[in-house]
């Protein structure tokens, strides 16, 4: 047997390595202690509300599952939940529940499990790009949390925030994936790889006719005509956002391809034209604009010849009907007379004019709150007939929620990155080229959409503007 005058000799000569187990276990143990305490709690509630979203049945066991691997391996669940989150878009928009004035599910608790992931990405590894970070999403950031003290929409100026806060954080997740990949070539592959799934499910949709609009009526709504299609995302829109970037970072890879092998060079430019054509059924003019301007651009800067498919690609566009149909709808409905029916641009251009002028002087330095212009929409727009608007502008809606400050921090999250890696640009640096341009096009759609709320593409989108600027040699010699 051991003497017990033994045992405190023993306990107060323990290693030091021993000791760090031992608080390691201590630790592990009190947060296991504490998930346990919140699944019990939660579960009463989940019973409640599995009667009206029975998807969060599915949901929630998965949610578990992931908080476990947080704990257990975060790097790997990182990539998995990165490789998977644009092909579950829908399945998480049926696990939303109404929470006092909040709407939420699945979807927005992973939000918070990316945030905590890339807190944990930054305390573990210390790259000064997650400064830089910092300085260009920090002000915006902060202009956004004040005005949520100054909405009359509270609920949902929470949400809102956390979405923001999301795009910041995989910006700095994208940081570190270039260095998780061993360099942005690898990052960029595994992006793109991340983009089949969604783009097999949007094929199969349209093989068996599955509009958006045999989904949702939305004949009463301006802008939402017909045969429309979105894939494994809640709107078209989202969809052709998505391609949109994606077919800019295949563009990527086939032009570091063009010295390599036949293959290397041949399936980016197959897959381009696939994306390209569902972008088209999409019916999205915003982003039809957009990816014209980075073809236009890897035309110009990267393979001349891109020239002429682009053009006989533009005269068969106008061949089909959806498209004549979106471009001629421009030529009509431009002036607002009684029982007149406006086009979606000149509705979007009564909206601005209307959210504008009902602006007081008192609230051009801070705004009304997040989330306030469709909350005050039903007052102020003289098409509303009682229901609520968002801006479908960016900017107008930065401006009326936020103020003239909270205008020029948004400019200075697109100015910014752009700034940092047009001077990469000039030394002939590729991806910094590439940068340039998905900033210079989400400029453009953020001018008639209502970007910001597009999460799953945002969150792909700052992701892959976060790999393109850590691979800049300009800022890696600083």
């Amino acid at each position: 047997m051991v003497s017990l005058k033994r045992i405190p000799s023993r306990i107060s000569h323990r290693r030091p390595d021993e000791a760090k187990s031992w608080s390691a276990m201590a630790v592990v143990t009190v947060v296991l202690a504490l998930l346990c305490l919140g699944i019990g709690y939660f579960s009463g509630i989940l019973g409640t509300v599995m009667l009206e979203k029975p998807m969060v049945l599915v949901g929630a066991p998965a949610l578990i599952a992931l908080f476990f691997l947080f704990v257990i391996d975060r790097p790997k669940l990182l990539m998995g939940l990165l490789f998977t989150r644009s092909s579950i878009d829908v399945v998480l928009e049926t696990t939303k529940v109404n929470l006092g004035s909040i709407s939420t599910g699945v979807g927005g608790l992973l939000n918070v499990l990316i945030v905590a992931l890339a807190i944990s990405v930054v305390l573990e590894n210390k790259n000064p790009l997650y400064k830089k970070g910092l300085l260009f999403f920090g002000p915006f950031l902060l202009f956004a949390l004040l005005s949520i003290f100054n909405t009359p929409v509270t609920g949902d100026a929470i949400k809102l925030f956390v979405s923001l806060l999301t795009y910041f954080c995989v910006f700095l997740i994208g940081i570190h994936l270039a260095a998780y990949c061993k360099g942005h070539i690898g990052a960029i592959k595994f992006l793109v790889a991340s983009s089949f799934l969604p783009v097999l499910i949007t094929l199969v949709m349209v093989a068996a006719g599955m509009t958006f609009r045999g989904i949702t009526e939305l004949d009463n709504i301006p802008g939402s005509e017909g045969g429309r299609y979105a894939g494994p995302f809640a709107h078209p829109n989202i969809l052709a956002f998505f391609l949109m970037l994606n077919i800019g970072l295949t563009l990527y890879l086939r032009r570091i391809n063009l010295a390599g092998p036949f293959v290397a060079k041949m399936w980016p430019a197959l897959y381009v034209v696939i994306m390209v054509a569902l972008l088209l059924l999409t019916k999205t003019r915003s982003a039809w604009a957009a990816c014209f301007v980075i073809l236009l651009m890897y035309a110009l800067f990267i393979e001349r010849r891109f020239l002429v498919y682009l053009v006989i690609g533009l005269m068969l566009s106008t061949l089909l009907p959806s498209v004549r149909d979106r471009l001629a709808d421009l030529n009509e409905g431009n002036v607002y007379v009684q029982y007149a029916r406006l086009n979606s641009y000149a509705w979007r251009q009564l909206l601005w004019s209307d959210g504008l002028s009902y602006m007081e002087p008192a609230k051009y330095l801070f705004g009304y709150g997040l989330e306030s212009f469709k909350h005050y929409s039903v007052t102020f727009f003289s098409l509303s007939n009682g229901f609520v608007f968002q801006a479908h502008n960016v900017f107008v809606e930065v401006l009326f929620e936020m103020g003239v400050l909270g205008l020029l921090s948004f400019f200075w999250v697109l100015v910014g990155p752009v700034l940092s890696m047009g001077r990469a640009a000039r030394s002939k640096s590729l991806p910094g080229g590439l940068g340039v341009v998905f900033i210079l096009s989400y400029s453009l759609i953020c001018y008639s959409d209502n970007v910001l709320t597009s999460l799953v593409f945002n969150v792909y989108f700052w992701l892959s503007v976060g790999v393109i600027f850590a691979s800049q040699p300009a800022l890696e010699s600083k």
